[in-house]
């Protein structure tokens, strides 16, 4: 179990009391100076009712008082319940509610939220980083603590536990209670230091952001914390900084390779990319490598389980296809089940079921929707995967992510892999549409690279039927601009899908390959 958050920041800020906690817009915050604000920003929730048990709310683009919001609720054995900040009202209102905060904190540039947030949220109080823009004007902090004096926390009382609502890709976000964080075992796994200058462009609000960024102040290292993700700055930081790691999505790497002075880039003391939240193809783990070496690590996990596989090393260019997802993750144990809960052989397709140090606890009053995850002691991710003899697991699909045609189940994975090697494509999804003869036919939504020609210039059904079984070949082919993603860069299939269906007619060549099939 790792120490708690709050109790290591006041160790840390006995250890290293003039090294730099957090950098944020040039300036840097001691640890002692950190230590000092949380110690006050406890008193000032504490004198809110905030006590053990209760949660506090926070609506901000990524800025060092969240972080120290967050430490001094955890101080408290209150729950920090980041909201999403990208998400529509309605499901900010809805995240609100569902947290029942005690206090809401909303960051500059987010005070006309404050009356979406007091409605949602009556009896709560509103605090602010910045000025409100209208209607109710939430007190600003810096003026509530600068009389404010230090609390001594009660270590006793204090926790680990936060609440994060998951990315909703599937319908309403769930809320996912979670106390364990294995900030020890990703350290281990990934190589973070004490000594590391950790580069953190991640939204807190999110799972990822809010683990990544809390793991340099549990460690003592400095946090160079960003508002966004900027090229440009992010490029210029890593140069002049000495950054020496770092945590992106695959987006965020892949802009980054993109950048047009990443040729350039000199960053000698950059030791390791922590790349997660989905996968980065074979072609840009290359120019990773070919440009910076060896320091790409991409791990595979969810909110519920936490890693729980991680790709690192020289296995970073092992598997061309974005489906090999690399070795158990240090602390966790995978086990692939079949449908009746059984061990599932060597080369076998299973659910992946997980027990580790990153493991949640709950889904916040969805007692039914938690069991759904519960496979015994382990927590099923809902996705399916292989092992080999090597131990190298290989991602085959979502479990809920299965198109059923014709009798047939078919992961969309393993059409999206096939359609993604053909060198007119950038981005693929595919997705289940009604139909009336095959209860479903795939459908796989397409992204071209820019300068392959016209839709109907290229044949990514011949494509296919070259290269899968006839029931795994989309019947249908829909060319867009861009798929629709959440804020962590995961394409939101029931967007997608309700675009599709919202489309007069299929296109020609998706008719082609339905008339070949029929």
């Amino acid at each position: 179990m790792d120490m708690l958050y709050t109790r290591a920041l006041f160790l840390n800020a006995r250890r290293y009391p003039r090294k730099p906690a957090i950098v944020f817009a040039g300036e840097a915050c001691t640890y002692a100076q950190l230590y000092d604000r949380v110690a006050r920003l406890g008193a000032l929730l504490a004198a809110q009712g905030v006590g053990a048990g209760d949660r506090v709310s926070l609506l901000s683009e990524n800025h060092p008082d969240m972080l120290a919001v967050m430490l001094a609720a955890l101080g408290l054995g209150a729950s920090p319940a980041p909201i999403n900040y990208r998400l529509k009202d309605d499901d900010i209102a809805f995240i609100a509610r569902n947290s029942a905060a005690k206090v809401v904190v909303l960051g500059p540039g987010y005070g006309g939220h404050a009356d979406l947030l007091s409605q949602a949220l009556p009896q709560a109080r509103l605090l602010s980083l910045g000025p409100a823009a209208s209607g109710a004007a939430p007190d600003a902090i810096d003026t509530l603590i600068a009389a404010a004096r230090p609390l001594a926390f009660d270590w006793t009382a204090a926790t680990n536990l936060a609440l994060l609502h998951t990315s909703g890709t599937t319908g309403r976000p769930k809320g996912a209670l979670r106390a364990r964080w294995g900030l020890s075992a990703r350290a281990i796994e990934q190589g973070f230091t004490q000594d590391d200058r950790t580069l953190g462009v991640m939204p807190l609000c999110l799972s990822y952001g809010y683990g990544y960024s809390l793991l340099p102040l549990y460690l003592g290292a400095t946090l160079y914390l960003e508002p966004d993700f900027d090229e440009q700055r992010v490029a210029g930081l890593l140069e002049a900084e000495g950054i020496n790691s770092t945590f992106m999505i695959p987006t965020l790497v892949q802009r980054l390779v993109d950048y047009e002075g990443f040729a350039s880039l000199k960053c000698p003391s950059l030791r390791l990319i922590q790349n997660a939240a989905g996968a980065l193809s074979y072609e840009t783990r290359a120019a990773v490598v070919d440009k910076l070496g060896y320091v790409l690590s991409t791990y595979a996990a969810s909110t519920e389980s936490g890693p729980y596989a991680n790709l690192k090393g020289r296995d970073i260019l092992r598997d061309q296809t974005a489906s090999g997802i690399g070795r158990t993750f240090f602390g966790s144990e995978v086990r692939l089940l079949d449908d009746d809960g059984h061990d599932v052989a060597t080369g076998a397709v299973g659910e992946i079921c997980v027990r580790g140090a990153s493991q949640y606890d709950e889904y916040l009053n969805e007692p039914e929707l938690t069991a759904e995850t519960r496979r015994g002691d382990m927590v099923s991710v809902g996705d399916l995967g292989r092992f080999d003899d090597e131990g190298f697991l290989f991602l085959v699909g979502r479990k809920r992510d299965i198109i059923k045609t014709g009798g047939i189940n078919v992961p969309a994975a393993d059409v999206e892999d096939v359609i993604a090697r053909h060198p007119a494509v950038a981005e693929v999804a595919c997705v289940g549409l009604p139909d009336r003869a095959w209860g479903e036919m795939i459908c796989a939504a397409i992204v071209l690279r820019p300068g392959s020609g016209a839709p109907a210039d290229i044949d990514v059904a011949g494509f296919c039927t070259q290269r899968l079984s006839r029931f795994q070949v989309p019947r249908r082919f829909v060319f867009l601009p861009s798929l629709p993603r959440n804020l962590t860069g995961k394409v939101v299939k029931g967007d997608l899908r309700n675009l599709i269906l919202g489309q007069d007619a299929a296109p020609d060549d998706g008719r082609a390959v339905a008339a070949k099939r029929s």
